[in-house]
C-alpha cells in the first residue's frame, strides 16, 4: 500500500469524522439547554415533508450520485433553514472533499503510471419516522476510493421539528433514568438469543458448538453519542460498519420496543413517539 493510498484513507475517514462531530455538536448544545418541557408547537410542523436535492456528476476522477434531503412545509423559515443547512453542508462536503481526493489520485495515478479507477461518491436517505413535530432521517454517505471494496458511514438526524435542533439519545429519558444500562442489557439478551441460535444449528448439524459464529462480539455498551433512529412504537440501535462487527455483517441493529423502556422516557416524547 502506497503512502498516497494511506493518506487519501486517513482524509476519507476524516472527511466522515468531521460529518458526525457536527451532529455530535448540534446534540450536545441541545444538552446544555433547559429542555424540561418539549415543544408542542404542532402548528409549525403540520405538513412536512421531505424532498430530494439531486447533485450528479460523471467525470474521469469521480462519479457522483447525491440524493440530499430536503425538509419543506415547515412554518418558520428559520427552523426549516436551520435543518436543511445542517443537511446541505453535510452533504456538499461530504461530496467536495471526496472530489478533491479524487483529483489528486487521478493526478498521481498518472505520474506513477498505473490504471486508475474513478472515486464514487453517493448520498441516499431514508425517512424513518415523520409525525407528532419529530423527523427521524438516515442518511448514507458511501463512498468507493479504491480496494476490494467501498465504504459507508450511516449518520442519523432525529430533528424536533418545533425547534430545528437534533435530540441526543440521552434528551429522549428522564434524568434519574439508567437508559444506557437498560439499553446495553436489552442489546446483550439479543445478541445472547442470536448465539444460542448459533450454536444450535451447530449441534444440529453435528459441529461442535464452541466453534459456532458469535456475531456482534465486539458490543461493550452504547457510547454517550449514540446513534439511533426511530420507527414507530421503538427506537433503533445501530453501529457502524466494523465497530461491532467484521464488514461482511454490514450495520447492526436492534430495535428496542418502547414498552421495555417506557417508564424511564420523558411523559412529552413517549406521546410524540408511539
Amino acid at each position: 500500500m502506497t503512502a498516497s493510498f494511506k493518506i487519501r484513507r486517513i482524509l476519507s475517514i476524516l472527511t466522515i469524522m468531521l460529518l458526525m462531530a457536527g451532529v455530535a455538536a448540534c446534540s450536545k448544545d441541545n444538552s446544555t439547554r433547559d429542555k424540561s418541557s418539549v415543544s408542542s408547537d404542532t402548528e409549525n410542523v403540520a405538513a412536512v415533508k421531505v424532498d430530494t436535492k439531486v447533485v450528479k456528476k460523471d467525470e474521469a476522477w469521480i462519479s457522483i450520485e447525491a440524493n440530499i434531503p430536503v425538509v419543506t412545509g415547515i412554518n418558520n423559515e428559520n427552523v426549516q433553514k436551520l435543518i436543511n443547512d445542517m443537511l446541505e453542508d453535510a452533504g456538499i462536503k461530504f461530496v467536495n472533499n471526496l472530489e478533491q481526493q479524487s483529483k489528486e489520485a487521478l493526478e498521481y495515478a498518472k505520474t506513477a503510471g498505473y490504471d486508475y479507477i474513478p472515486y464514487y461518491a453517493g448520498i441516499t436517505f431514508e425517512e424513518k419516522f415523520n409525525r407528532n413535530g419529530i423527523l427521524s432521517l438516515y442518511v448514507v454517505y458511501d463512498q468507493y476510493t479504491g480496494g476490494a471494496h467501498g465504504s459507508h458511514d450511516d449518520i442519523t438526524y432525529n430533528f424536533d421539528l418545533a425547534t430545528g435542533e437534533i435530540i441526543p439519545l440521552s434528551e429522549l429519558f428522564n434524568e434519574d433514568y439508567n437508559y444506557a444500562a437498560t439499553i446495553d442489557k436489552n442489546i446483550t439478551a439479543q445478541i445472547e438469543k442470536m448465539n444460542k441460535q448459533y450454536r444450535d444449528e451447530a449441534i444440529k448439524n453435528g459441529e461442535n458448538p464452541d466453534d459456532a459464529y458469535a456475531p456482534y462480539s465486539g458490543f461493550n455498551g452504547i457510547a454517550n453519542d449514540q446513534q439511533y433512529y426511530i420507527k414507530g412504537g421503538s427506537i433503533v440501535i445501530y453501529f457502524p460498519l466494523y465497530e461491532i462487527a467484521p464488514y461482511a455483517a454490514g450495520i447492526p441493529e436492534f430495535e428496542i420496543h418502547l414498552s421495555e423502556i417506557e417508564s424511564g422516557i420523558k411523559a412529552a416524547y413517549l406521546q410524540k413517539l408511539k
